[in-house]
């Protein structure tokens, strides 16, 4: 799964998120103790990591699809 490999960061965002989807960018680089834009990079990297696994699934469902 993509989720093993988050780093610390992008799993401290998760795991606020979880608890408050309402976070901006700023609470939670105060929360986690980093910078905003640090925040916003690793968002944006943890959304590249899902979108690469969704694709992933996808190609592997359309290459059994094919198979049959």
């Amino acid at each position: 799964m993509w989720r093993t490999d988050l780093n610390d960061t992008q799993q401290k965002i998760i795991k606020l998120l979880s608890e408050d989807h309402q976070l901006s960018a700023v609470k939670l680089a105060e929360k986690i103790g980093v910078a905003s834009r640090n925040i916003e990079s690793n968002i944006k990297k943890s959304r590249m990591k899902a979108d690469l696994w969704f694709l992933i699934q996808i190609c592997q469902v359309v290459l059994l699809v094919a198979r049959t």
